[in-house]
This record gives C-alpha cells, sequence and structure tokens, in this order.
C-alpha cells in the first residue's frame, strides 16, 4: 500500500526570493521516482534541503510519515538522518577513514546490524553497483578515483536502508551512461525497498526520461506532472516558458 513518506504544507524554502503567499503542497509516496527540475538548480537545491529536513523552511512545514520534523528531539532527528539521505556534489567522505570504514561508519554508529552482516551487505552492494577495484577499500579517499568515491558514497547511503533518498546534481560529472548505471542501482534498491526516490540533474533530458513524476521548482513554487506532456498543458506561464527554453537547449 502506498504511504505518503513526506507531506510539504504551504512550504516555502529559505531564498534570496520572497515566498509566495500560500506557499507549496507536495506529497512525496513509496515505490515514486521523483525529478526536479526547473531555470536555477540553486533554487531546486534550497527545495531539495528543505524537503529533507535539512534547511528550515522560510514558511510552511515539512512532515515525515505524518509527524512535525520541526523541534525534534536528539533521537527524532537521528531517525529523520537514517530515514531521509540526501546526498549532493558536497556530499564527502571521512579522509581519516579507509573506504570500507567510511561507507560501514554511519550502519555502526546507528548499530544497525552487526559488523560481519554489514560487511557481507556491503560487498553485495559493491558487486550490485559495479565497483570494479576492491583492493581500493583499504585506501583512503584521497587515493581513489571520481567514480568510486561516488559509489561508495551511495553505498554508504543505501546501507542505512532510507525511505528516502535525495540525490542533489551528484551526476553532473559523469557521462551519461556511468550516471544511468548509477541511477539504475538506485532504482533497484528503492523498487525492493519501498522508498521514494528524488532525482536533480543539470540535465532536465536526464531527469524526465528516467523518473515516474515531474517536479517543477522555481521562485514561485513546486507544481507536479505525471509527463512531459502534463507540463505543456500547464496554466503556469513560469512552466510554458521554461519548456520553449528547455526546447532551444
Amino acid at each position: 500500500m502506498t504511504e505518503v513518506l513526506i507531506n510539504a504544507i504551504q512550504l516555502f524554502p529559505q531564498t534570496s526570493c520572497q515566498p509566495t503567499p500560500v506557499g507549496s503542497d507536495l506529497k512525496i509516496v513509496t515505490d515514486t521516482v521523483y525529478g526536479f527540475i526547473g531555470p536555477d538548480s540553486a533554487c531546486i537545491s534550497s527545495w531539495l534541503q528543505t524537503l529533507a529536513v535539512i534547511a528550515p523552511p522560510a514558511q510552511g512545514q515539512v512532515l515525515f510519515r505524518q509527524q512535525p520534523t520541526h523541534h525534534t528531539n536528539r533521537s527524532q532527528w537521528q531517525q529523520l538522518r537514517l530515514n531521509i539521505a540526501y546526498l549532493n556534489q558536497h556530499s564527502a567522505l571521512m579522509s581519516a577513514l579507509v573506504t570500507q570504514e567510511n561507507i560501514l561508519l554511519p550502519a555502526l554508529y546507528h548499530q544497525l546490524d552487526t559488523r560481519p552482516s554489514l560487511l557481507e551487505k556491503m560487498t553485495a552492494l559493491l558487486a550490485r553497483i559495479g565497483y570494479a577495484n576492491l583492493d581500493s577499500l583499504t585506501e583512503l579517499p584521497a587515493y581513489i578515483d571520481e567514480l568510486a568515491y561516488s559509489q561508495a558514497i551511495l553505498i554508504r547511503a543505501v546501507l542505512t536502508r532510507p525511505a528516502v533518498i535525495i540525490i542533489d546534481n551528484t551526476f553532473r560529472h559523469f557521462d551519461e551512461r556511468t550516471s544511468r548505471k548509477l541511477l539504475a542501482f538506485l532504482k533497484a534498491y528503492a523498487a525492493e525497498s519501498h522508498a521514494a526516490l528524488l532525482i536533480h540533474d543539470d540535465d532536465s533530458q536526464f531527469v524526465m526520461s528516467s523518473v515516474d513524476k515531474i517536479v517543477y521548482a522555481d521562485e514561485h513554487g513546486l507544481e507536479e506532472f505525471m509527463s512531459r506532456n502534463e507540463m505543456q498543458a500547464s496554466t503556469r506561464p513560469h512552466v510554458l516558458q521554461y519548456l520553449r527554453d528547455f526546447a532551444s537547449w
């Protein structure tokens, strides 16, 4: 049965733009891949950070599984961070720990399983994502290549079994084939665990061709669409202008 994981109510993020009088409503549900697009990448990131309960909203509220996310205690905050994984281009591994320990650290910290069991799960996930050089697991992050670094960050997040994974422009350094392989891994995880996956990438075509629902985000708010054709029927001039500009790229 479909479950509402994140419920945004009259939401507007903390940005340099003036909040709208009403804000935006959006429901993020299980078993769904959402693609966030719009004319301003930084604005989309502000929306995603607010939905991830990393940045406080300028107005409105975010519910996670129908529970308020503001004024949380330490235990509630830890559960939010376990359940909502937010990864962006600045997500990093700890420089003083070898790659394997970086991957295991959050799951060990939260005592999600025994170390041997987590090692077994990590190994299986590494095989699925196509991690090529297992010897690099004993290397410090500074000495592994960019793809292995990104793969390690994704495995670290998946190992904690989050209900929502937010990928905020983390694939942009890779070619489309590599990006699609990373996305396929995440989509398979989302399908198996009934999670929600939120994707933002500067390549809007890549996003729109890879998701179940499209969310247009700009300084005026959010609007959800089932397809690009549905976007073309929007009554919002900002959406139509974006599509016209997108067609000329």
